[in-house]
C-alpha cells in the first residue's frame, strides 16, 4: 500500500547589491534569513532584509 510523503522546504536568500559585501557576507545573511524562516514553523521563504544585520550578529557562532 503506497503512503504519501509530505515534504516541506525552508529558503533562505540574500540578494548581492552592486559593490556589496564579499561572498561570505552575502552566504551569512542567507544563512540569517534561513535561521528565521526555521524559528518561524519551518516550510518558507524569506530574502534577508538590512533589519535582521542586529539577528545575525546574535547568533553569529551558530551559523559560522
Amino acid at each position: 500500500m503506497q503512503q504519501p510523503v509530505v515534504i516541506g522546504i525552508s529558503i533562505g536568500a540574500a540578494i548581492a547589491a552592486k559593490g556589496a559585501a564579499n561572498q561570505t557576507d552575502l552566504l551569512r545573511r542567507a544563512d540569517v534569513a534561513l535561521y528565521r524562516v526555521k524559528n518561524s514553523g519551518r516550510s518558507g521563504f524569506l530574502l534577508f532584509e538590512e533589519r535582521m544585520t542586529r539577528e545575525s550578529d546574535e547568533i553569529g557562532p551558530a551559523i559560522a
